[in-house]
C-alpha cells in the first residue's frame, strides 16, 4: 500500500471505500459465524436431550431385564420313549 502523503485525493477515496467495504464484509461474516455458532448450539441441545431420553430408555430396559426370571434352557433332541405318561 502506498504511503497516505505520497496519495492523491482520488487514491484516498478509493482507500478508504475500500476498507470500509471489507469492513462491512467483515461484520457481515462475523453474524454469520454468530448464527452458525447459535444453530449448532441449538442442534447439540437437542441431542443431548434425544441422548438423555436414550440412555432413560436402556436403563428401563436393563431393569425390566433384572426383574424377569430367565427361561430354562430349551432341550436339545427326541424325547425320551418312556417319558410318556399312561392312564
Amino acid at each position: 500500500m502506498a504511503v497516505i502523503d505520497e496519495m492523491n485525493l482520488d487514491e484516498i477515496e478509493n482507500t478508504i471505500s475500500q476498507l470500509r467495504a471489507r469492513k462491512r464484509a467483515l461484520k457481515q461474516t462475523g453474524k454469520m459465524a454468530e448464527r452458525k455458532i447459535g444453530t449448532l448450539a441449538r442442534r447439540r441441545e437437542r441431542l443431548l436431550t434425544q441422548l438423555s431420553g436414550i440412555d432413560e430408555q436402556i436403563e428401563s430396559l436393563r431393569r425390566d431385564a433384572l426383574a424377569a426370571p430367565v427361561p430354562a434352557p430349551k432341550r436339545r433332541g427326541r424325547k425320551p420313549k418312556n417319558a410318556t405318561i399312561t392312564v
